[in-house]
Order: C-alpha cells, then sequence, then structure tokens
C-alpha cells in the first residue's frame, strides 16, 4: 500500500490516484492465554484501471510464503498460510470523450464527469463490452452507514434524469 502511494503508478483522474491495498477484517483466538489455532486477515484491494489486483494478490502470496511462512514452520510445521479468494471486482474506466459520457451529460444537465474510488458492478458491465457510465442519485460521503440517506432533491432530480431518458428511448423507438 505505501509502495502504491509513493510510486503509483498514478491515475490523477481518480482520488485517490493510485490503487490502495488494506487489511480491514483481523479475527482470532478465543482468549488472551490462549495461542490461537488460526488466524483470518481479509484484505481488499481497490486499483486503479492501470493495476491488475490479481498481481497484487499474488505479490502478497509470494511475500507471506517465502518470508513469513518459513519463520513460522521453525516453530510450529503444521502453521502456513492458505489464502481463499472471495469476491472481486473490476476497476471500471470510461474515457471522458465517449459518446455514452455525453449521452448521460445531456440527459443529467451536468456539464462536468468525474471519476470514483468505490466499487460498482460497472466494470463486469464495460469488459463484457457494454457502454456503461456511473450515475445515480446522492453522494458517497451519505451511503454504508447506519444512517445512509438520499435527499429528496436528488430524488427528484433523478427521476427527471429518468423522464429524460424515456423520452429520449421514445424518439429512438
Amino acid at each position: 500500500a505505501r509502495r502504491f502511494a509513493s510510486e503509483g503508478p498514478f491515475n490523477k483522474q481518480f482520488d485517490p490516484p493510485f490503487t490502495t491495498v488494506h487489511v480491514g477484517v483481523v479475527k482470532g483466538g478465543t482468549a488472551l492465554n490462549i495461542v490461537p489455532n488460526l488466524c483470518e486477515f481479509s484484505l481488499e484491494v481497490r486499483n486503479i484501471p492501470e493495476v491488475n489486483p490479481e498481481t497484487v494478490i499474488e505479490e502478497i502470496r509470494q511475500y507471506a510464503f517465502r518470508n513469513l511462512e518459513p519463520r513460522m514452520k521453525e516453530l510450529d510445521p503444521k502453521s502456513g498460510f492458505h489464502f481463499k479468494y472471495t469476491a472481486g471486482v473490476h476497476s471500471f474506466d470510461i474515457a471522458n470523450d465517449d459518446p455514452m459520457v455525453d449521452f448521460v451529460l445531456s440527459l443529467s444537465g451536468a456539464n462536468a464527469t468525474e471519476k470514483v474510488s468505490f466499487a460498482t458492478e460497472a466494470g463486469i458491465f464495460h469488459n463484457k463490452g457494454i457502454p456503461t457510465v456511473v450515475c445515480g442519485p446522492g453522494s458517497i460521503a451519505q451511503a454504508h452507514k447506519p444512517n445512509e440517506f438520499i435527499a429528496k432533491e436528488q430524488v427528484v432530480k433523478c427521476e427527471n434524469f429518468m423522464d429524460r431518458l424515456l423520452d429520449k428511448l421514445r424518439v429512438a423507438a
């Protein structure tokens, strides 16, 4: 994580402009005075499009197997690492001059785009050749919290957007 932050690669269209890696959950042990028989780490790679997350995970795996596991096995030959892949979300980027971006801008009334550093299904669709733009009501600053909300004026803007989309689709049909 520190290497990505200091050495990149960087993509200034994202915030942060580099891939992030962190351990978000650590579980292990049953009591302070008992050596645990298992410790689990859940890690996440949020990559910019220039970085392959599988390569990052493989680097972490190789470090664990080459540098940490031999020292662990000196203390207990039964110890070691096991990695389990549970989920992945493709990174997503679309050129600002893509016709789909212009189409969505025309529907939203916005004059500019921005890149987001949170996960969506957009990368899945984009990688299958489906033109994709992420848009919607609300703000990520209010999401994923116990009191998350979407302001009423944002819902109204979304309804207006959907009405304009329906009008465009009716004309096209």
